[in-house]
C-alpha cells in the first residue's frame, strides 16, 4: 500500500535539493542495517536480506550525533520539513544485487524514500500487492506496517535512498518509539 507523496507537500524540500543531498553522501557512515539480524531471526532465513546498509541521522527524534555532524545540510532540511510527527531521517543503501525480502516493521510508520543513486529501472520496492520500479529522483511513501520488500537488481551500482520516518497520527508516536526508539542497546554513534 503506497501512500500518495502529494498528500505531504513538505517532502518536496528533499526533491528540490536532490543533487546537494546526493553530493553530501559519506559512504564511511554506512553500517549493516540494524534490522539485518532481527529479520533473519524472525523469518528463520539466513538470506532474508543481503547487502543492506544504513546511516541514521535522527532516530525516534534523537540525534545520532556522529552522523548528524557529517550531514549538516540534510539536518537543516529536516529542521525545515513540514510533515506530521516526523521521527527520523537517514539513508539506506543496497549493494548491487542486494535486497530485503518481504517483511513487516512493527514501528508502523510512514517511510518516505527519495532515490539518490541507482541504475535506472533496477531498483524495485513492493508494498502490499503493489510494485514500483524506479530510479534517481523518484520518490514514494510506504506504510511499513504492511508487507514490503526492496531489491537492487543492478549488477554494478549501489542503490542509495534518503529515508524519512513520520506518522500521520500523533497517537502512533509511542508505538514507533517502543519499537524503534533508543533502547538500552543503542549507542550514540548510531550502532547497536
Amino acid at each position: 500500500m503506497f501512500i500518495d507523496v502529494d498528500l505531504y507537500p513538505g517532502l518536496q524540500i528533499f526533491k528540490d535539493n536532490l543533487e546537494e543531498i546526493r553530493d553530501s553522501i559519506n559512504h564511511d557512515t554506512f553500517i549493516r542495517h540494524p534490522s539485518w539480524e532481527v529479520l533473519n531471526r524472525i523469518y528463520e532465513d539466513p538470506f532474508q536480506n543481503i547487502g543492506w546498509y544504513s546511516t541514521a541521522l535522527i532516530v525516534s527524534n534523537n540525534i545520532v550525533k556522529i552522523n548528524a555532524e557529517k550531514y549538516p545540510f540534510v539536518m537543516d532540511l529536516y529542521d525545515k520539513l513540514d510533515v506530521p510527527n516526523k521521527l527520523g531521517i537517514g539513508f539506506t543503501k543496497f549493494e548491487p544485487n542486494g535486497y530485503v525480502k518481504e517483511h513487516v516493521d512493527k514501528e508502523a510508520s510512514y517511510r518516505y524514500h527519495l532515490c539518490l543513486q541507482s541504475e535506472e529501472n533496477k531498483a524495485i520496492i513492493t508494498n502490499g500487492d503493489k510494485k514500483i520500479i524506479y530510479g534517481v529522483g523518484k520518490d514514494y511513501i510506504i506504510n511499513v506496517a504492511k508487507p514490503h520488500s526492496a531489491f537492487n537488481k543492478s549488477e554494478t551500482i549501489e542503490r542509495v535512498n534518503l529515508v524519512v520516518d513520520f506518522v500521520p497520527d500523533e497517537s502512533m508516536v509511542e508505538n514507533y518509539q517502543d519499537y524503534f526508539g533508543f533502547g538500552a542497546d543503542w549507542d550514540d554513534d548510531g550502532t547497536f
